[in-house]
């Protein structure tokens, strides 16, 4: 599931700061716990659609177009999302991108790239013993 609401974040152009979940993003919740699925499925049923996803097996970063809503992004490690990110205008999903996400993707891809590199080297080790 998406992030406790403790962990919602409002991006407003300068600083991301801590917000209750807007009206429609509660029903998108509500509906999740009545009808249950896997968060993308949820998410389009609502009109809510992935546009990007940085990572595949650390962390990961999803961005969602909310439509009239604007943008979703959800930050997950492993097992659960750390944050939930709401950007409702252009001018701070633009700023949004260019001061987090884009360092965001980056770090995640290098970690991923330092991980499956240990991965290949420990494979080889395995191959020699």
């Amino acid at each position: 599931m998406p992030a406790n609401k403790e962990a919602c974040l409002r991006f407003d152009g300068i600083s991301l700061q801590p917000c209750e979940a807007p009206d429609w993003y509660a029903a998108i919740m509500h509906d999740a716990d009545e009808h249950g699925g896997d968060i993308p499925d949820i998410y389009r049923r609502n009109g809510v659609l992935l546009h990007h996803r940085f990572g595949e097996t650390l962390d990961s970063v999803y961005v969602y177009d909310a439509g009239q809503h604007g943008h979703l992004i959800e930050y997950w490690d492993l097992e659960k999302c750390l944050a939930t990110i709401l950007i409702d205008n252009v001018a701070a999903y633009l700023e949004f991108r260019a001061k987090y996400l884009h360092a965001w993707a980056w770090l995640i891809a290098e970690v991923e790239r330092i991980a499956d590199a240990d991965y290949e080297l420990t494979k080889e080790g395995r191959k020699r013993a």
